[in-house]
């Protein structure tokens, strides 16, 4: 469909939702089936929009003169919710049109050429992003040290590809930009990675610095049961997928605002409650603490204190960082990756941090200072103590930190900010 033909179809969804019902039959007679069918931001179509019963008195006219012009075709398309026209009228009570919607799905269903979810019923690509991604690695086409780690050939690796292209990760292998999304994942995977050879280093008296020397992107860890990976911010959970994959048993609790029926099938796909679980809440939410909290308990009741927990945030908003900090804080966890986005706006910051982040007007310049502050703000915690039950003998304890730019990542905001808690005895 070309963006003349879209832009007119977004000229009858508005003509739709003002109740202007004489121009949108005359956008119909014009134009016909190729406007008709054009998905608004919310993924809805015009019949969906009249399933709704969005034109009030003028609703049964509309629907007959968007059927009389082919929309019947788009009947079995399904908004960003998983939903039909149909299953529109019917949630609202309109059973006759919900009927002659459903007839009309099913005929559009066994007319369509492309395959579709067996679950959501959304469409499936006849190849995914990331095949595409993997030709271009395996053919030698692809210099990127994250994307050629995920793609290595080595049995873990092959085992996560062959897994996230199935149909259950559609929704984030067939990503626009799943490219680019794959990097920052692989950024904070990589990272705990090394991390974690540290720490064994350390005979587990903290995480520890990431040593260097370490074999590069080490995947000789048979097992992460007792690694519990919190990712704030979560959007579509490709870090959480990727890292359910590449780190065997990890226990992974995925918190955003998104509707759970954005995400993949991570159930159908065999990773249970136990395993993987999403919450959906606004990270500013005061009780998103206490229900972390449960949430360790339930992973492993009997040894809740031998688990070792690390907050994910990836590409978090303005002063959502900070509050991803906190988070870190309050639960006491063992490690801090984060890699922070846009700005905070200048208005809301207080003096001092306007002063740092905004005392350049070159953008690069702010985010660094941006990212900066950021990494004060964990070294500035002097309340912090680790979880007693945990660690039984220890003086004290300090937060190290890191920032880092991982060239690698393909955006711009490319910083990574590491907080990892080093006990003292």
């Amino acid at each position: 469909m070309s963006n003349v033909e879209k832009n007119r179809g977004l000229l009858l969804h508005a003509a739709i939702e003002r109740n202007d019902f004489t121009e949108c039959q005359r956008l119909l007679d014009k134009y016909g089936i190729t406007i008709s069918t054009v998905k608004n931001r919310c993924g809805s179509t015009p019949l969906m929009l009249a399933a709704n019963g969005i034109c009030g008195k003028n609703n049964f006219r509309l629907l007959e003169c968007l059927l009389h012009a082919g929309a019947g075709k788009s009947a079995a398309e399904r908004n960003r919710k998983g939903k039909t026209a149909a299953d529109i009228a019917k949630a609202r009570g309109a059973t006759e049109i919900a009927n002659r919607l459903r007839a009309l799905e099913t005929n559009a269903a066994a007319k369509e050429s492309f395959d579709r979810c067996k679950i959501c019923r959304a469409k499936l690509r006849r190849r995914s992003k990331l095949e595409f991604v993997q030709d271009q690695v395996s053919r030698g086409e692809e210099n990127n040290s994250l994307l050629m780690e995920f793609f290595k050939n080595d049995e873990n690796s092959v085992t996560a590809t062959s897994s996230l292209a199935k149909t259950e990760f559609h929704r984030i292998n067939s990503c626009v930009a799943f490219r680019k999304e794959l990097t920052e994942s692989m950024a904070l995977i990589s990272k705990l990675k090394r991390l974690r050879v540290a720490w064994n280093k350390e005979n587990k008296n903290g995480i520890g610095e990431e040593d260097n020397e370490a074999s590069s992107f080490p995947n000789s860890f048979s097992s992460w049961k007792g690694w519990h990976i919190i990712d704030l911010c979560s959007g579509s959970s490709l870090t959480s997928a990727v890292a359910l994959h590449l780190l065997p048993d990890i226990t992974i609790t995925a918190v955003d605002m998104v509707d759970q029926k954005t995400l993949p099938h991570f159930e159908a796909a065999g990773f249970g409650q136990s395993q993987f679980r999403y919450l959906r809440s606004d990270i500013n939410d005061a009780a998103l603490i206490s229900t972390l909290q449960r949430r360790l308990s339930d992973i492993s009741p009997d040894q809740k204190n031998n688990i070792n927990t690390i907050v994910f945030g990836m590409h978090c908003c303005g002063t959502l960082s900070l509050r991803v900090i906190k988070i870190f804080q309050e639960l006491q966890a063992d490690a801090i990756l984060l890699m922070p986005c846009c700005l905070p706006p200048k208005a809301g910051l207080n003096l001092t941090i306007s002063d740092l982040v905004y005392k350049t007007k070159n953008q690069t310049e702010q985010y660094l200072q941006w990212a900066e502050f950021l990494k004060q703000s964990l070294t500035e915690t002097k309340d912090f103590l680790p979880r007693k039950e945990k660690y039984t003998e220890y003086s004290h304890a300090v937060i190290e930190t890191n920032l880092e730019q991982i060239k690698d990542v393909l955006s711009p905001r490319n910083a990574l900010i590491t907080g990892v808690v080093k006990i003292c005895k």
